[in-house]
């Protein structure tokens, strides 16, 4: 009865004390306490710290850190990366000689034809979709979140400890659909979007065959 609602846990009289009730709610919410209850009445003599640890299981904090893991080491390094670009392209627009203008831009242009330049444009598109700039269903707007700020193919098509040939397909899979999606329904702003995801799905797919980074047509 106590466990149906908070109003409840908290107003009803039993033998724990009010205060250690709404300190408990505060910690656990009512789905911890739930949860611990069931652990203890299954194994009454279960050690308190062998309690802490599925608890801490339970609570989905393992995969929130993993999951803020991949987004803020990944974006760090291409932001970094953006803005070495960045630096350089205004280094170049103030070089007195033309012959050293043009040697610095020949540099960035190839450097962002490189597809581990791509994560860039990745990040940028997606900033525009998360911010509401560029409108995109939910699942492709969470679908293009993960290819952009995780390098984990695994995560990124959510198939964790699938075979190799099984997240080939599956990113050629997404390339596809992204392109469909580009070429057909979309607004200038979604396409653009969409064209981008479609080449980190494919490249994504290349580097999972562990061939060969070529360019998606």
């Amino acid at each position: 009865m106590l466990l149906a609602s908070v109003d409840l846990f908290t107003s009803r009289e039993c033998p724990v004390t009010r205060e250690s009730r709404e300190r408990l709610l505060r910690l656990l919410d009512l789905y911890g306490i739930s949860f611990a209850i069931a652990q203890l009445v299954g194994k009454p003599t279960l050690a308190t710290g062998e309690l802490v640890r599925m608890l801490f299981q339970a609570s989905g904090f393992p995969r929130l850190r993993q999951t803020l893991d991949h987004a803020f080491r990944w974006r760090t390094d291409a932001i970094k990366a953006g803005w070495a670009l960045s630096s350089l392209e205004k280094i170049a627009s103030h070089a007195e000689r033309p012959h050293d203008r043009e040697l610095l831009r020949d540099a960035i242009e190839r450097v962002l034809q490189q597809p581990e330049s791509h994560r860039l444009r990745l990040l940028e598109v997606a900033q525009l979709v998360t911010t509401g700039a560029v409108d995109l269903p939910d699942q492709m707007e969470g679908e293009l979140t993960r290819l952009a700020l995780s390098n984990d193919p695994g995560w990124i098509l959510n198939l964790a400890g699938s075979d190799r040939d099984q997240m080939v397909r599956a990113a050629l899979d997404a390339a596809t659909r992204w392109r469909a999606y580009a070429v057909a329904g979309a607004s200038p702003s979604q396409s653009r979007v969409a064209l981008v995801a479609h080449r980190g799905f494919y490249l994504l797919s290349q580097r999972i065959r562990g061939g060969g980074q070529g360019n998606a047509r």
